[in-house]
């Protein structure tokens, strides 16, 4: 007796996973523009300014989120990302982000008076500072990831979703 081993042929349903409401505003405002503009300080800054405020202000706190979430405020202000720091911190401010927007200060004091917001001058000042000098911050921003009643992401989600209604 012989087995056929013929395979048919059959589709997989899979489900459209919709971007949250952060890349959508990325889309919307920016999208490569805006990542591109992050490696000139100036360019970034022209971006901004042509962007409404708050929407400014959530995606460069998201940028700062992904980034220490997934790494450490060594890979955040190692990647291009860093230039959003004083961004991200006044936005966490204003969205009740204490905690994280603290642990952010901290990590820029890290850097002393003069923050270089030029990634390649940002890059050769990190190589001065001790490897465990953003240890500790990093920590204080997961302590107030963890403490927070929804977490950064979801407050960032809400005031994106906020933002695209209001800028339909």
């Amino acid at each position: 007796m012989v087995l056929s081993s013929k395979v048919e042929d059959w589709e997989i349903d899979l489900p459209q996973v919709a971007p949250p409401p952060t890349m959508k505003l990325m889309e919307r405002w920016g999208g490569d523009r805006f990542i591109e503009g992050l490696d000139r300080p100036a360019a970034f800054d022209t971006i901004q300014g042509e962007m409404p405020p708050g929407v400014a202000d959530v995606l460069c706190a998201d940028l700062l989120l992904g980034d220490v979430m997934n790494g450490s405020f060594h890979q955040y202000f190692h990647n291009s990302f860093g230039v959003t720091i004083e961004r991200a911190i006044s936005a966490m401010r204003k969205l009740d982000l204490l905690k994280h927007a603290d642990a952010a200060e901290a990590a820029l004091a890290v850097f002393g008076p003069n923050f270089p917001r030029d990634r390649r001058q940002r890059m050769d000042r990190m190589d001065e500072l001790p490897e465990t000098a953003f240890d500790t911050v990093t920590d204080q921003f997961h302590v107030a990831e963890d403490d927070h009643a929804t977490g950064m992401n979801a407050t960032l989600q809400r005031e994106a979703i906020r933002l695209l209604s209001e800028n339909a």
